[in-house]
């Protein structure tokens, strides 16, 4: 379609400098659109998510009942500074639980760690726009129904409007008509 446009896609779980690094655009999943000072921002839309197993590990650990429960399922996750991760469930009358464990797989990629999820190697989270079909086809399976973390808001943030590039405003409208909610975590410098 632009044949011209280069895209440089960099996957990560940490805050990027994008002035510093480089990046005319950086994609990001939070609960709230972030504050960043002197960056514009432009909202994407919401996102859910859904903490899910493969049928395997559920047959080899068991199927959780209670938030108590998922301390005895291993779990994949996105890195962390010190190798630990923390979820915030929220429950079906808002309750909610801070779900602290070690990973026994660390990615930063979402279908990286949904492969990992598919294998059996443990449970997390993952968005509604990359798990719909295997959870038709019932090669996942959610774990503690209405149990889930908070919807998230997809945005995009980025230096400025001013001495933007083509393609960088080609790629910010592309995303605005075509994103609508689906998780795109990482960063990415169109180039012409």
């Amino acid at each position: 379609m632009f044949p011209l446009v280069k895209l440089d896609l960099r996957v990560t779980n940490r805050v990027v400098d994008l002035v510093e690094e480089g990046i005319d655009i950086a994609l990001r999943v939070r609960p709230t659109l972030d504050d960043s000072g002197s960056l514009v921002v432009k909202q994407l839309g919401a996102t859910r998510s859904h903490l899910l197993a493969s049928p395997v590990q559920l047959r080899r650990q068991g199927q959780p009942v209670t938030t108590a429960d998922l301390s005895r399922l291993d779990t994949v996750a996105m890195s962390s500074a010190d190798g630990r991760s923390a979820w915030m469930l929220v429950g079906p009358q808002a309750q909610e639980f801070m779900f602290h464990h070690q990973p026994r797989y660390v990615a930063d990629d979402l279908q990286t760690l949904k492969l990992a999820v598919l294998a059996g190697t443990g449970i997390s989270f993952l968005p509604d726009s990359i798990s719909r079909a295997e959870l038709q086809a019932q090669l996942l399976v959610p774990v503690l129904p209405g149990w889930a973390p908070k919807p998230g808001m997809a945005h995009a943030v980025f230096p400025s409007r001013r001495g933007q590039i083509p393609a960088v405003r080609s790629f910010l409208d592309f995303l605005g008509r075509h994103m609508q909610g689906d998780e795109v975590v990482g960063s990415a410098s169109p180039q012409a």
